[in-house]
């Protein structure tokens, strides 16, 4: 009896220390688990999406919201004819009732066509803000990359160094412009230039009795000039004989002057 007492406790202890097999294999895989885990280290975060991005998609899906609006509207359109096609049609036959009904329903899908028509509206000036935005926001970020630039490029430039630069510039200037003016003087050491006003008077004294010789001579003799009277004709000398009439009308004449 003792004998079979310590077998029984010998094999509960062995039981009771293993572990369920269930048990057994979750932590298995738990080990498993952190061990790949541990192999192949930490999960990297997703990249984050820039903010142009997010804005042209934001701006693509509201065009396509309008879009699918404006052809839902095309839609509504099309049923508004129909009701009134249909309105004109019971109208001929005297059915105001149904008449009624058809323009009750045509005056719903023209309330819905509005409702439509003012939500598209104000998506697009959504979009169009949205896309306003961003190409400010490109501008300022092409401001700021141009102020980089600039200060990366300035940086070692010292403003008295620059103003010391155009001072020193500005007397080599001078200095060349003396060093001009004295080469470009002639050089009068041999006594060349003490004549030559004098022979270039003589010169031009001579180039005148030159041109003067060559111009024609001066006639002495006076030709005489015939006078336009001389070419007229003679006056008569008698006296002209008058015809009867001309000499009783000379008579009156010298009658009524005495």
């Amino acid at each position: 009896a003792q004998r079979q007492q310590r077998r029984r406790a010998a094999c509960g202890g062995a039981l009771g220390s293993a572990p369920p097999p269930g048990r057994a294999g979750a932590a298995g895989n738990m080990g498993n688990d952190k061990s790949k885990a541990g192999g192949k280290g930490t999960a990297v975060p997703a990249a984050k999406q820039p903010a142009v991005s997010r804005t042209v998609d934001q701006a693509s899906q509201i065009k396509a919201t309008i879009n699918r609006l404006g052809q839902r509207r095309d839609f509504l359109e099309k049923k508004m004819n129909q009701e009134l096609v249909q309105a004109k049609a019971k109208s001929q036959r005297n059915d105001k009732k149904g008449a009624l009904a058809h323009l009750k329903r045509k005056k719903v899908y023209e309330r819905e066509v509005e409702k439509i028509n003012n939500g598209m509206l104000n998506l697009e000036q959504q979009v169009m803000s949205i896309e306003s935005s961003s190409v400010t926001k490109d501008i300022i970020d092409a401001m700021k990359s141009g102020k980089t630039a600039l200060q990366q490029v300035t940086a070692g430039i010292d403003v008295d160094e620059v103003a010391d630069l155009q001072d020193d510039i500005a007397e080599l200037q001078a200095n060349q412009a003396e060093i001009d003016e004295v080469i470009s003087t002639p050089m009068d050491g041999l006594g060349i230039g003490d004549d030559l006003e004098e022979e270039w008077a003589a010169l031009e004294a001579d180039m005148m009795e030159e041109e003067v010789s060559k111009l024609p001579s001066v006639p002495t003799t006076r030709t005489p000039v015939k006078s336009p009277v001389d070419s007229l004709p003679a006056a008569p000398t008698h006296t002209p004989k008058l015809s009867d009439d001309d000499a009783a009308l000379a008579e009156l004449q010298a009658a009524l002057e005495s």
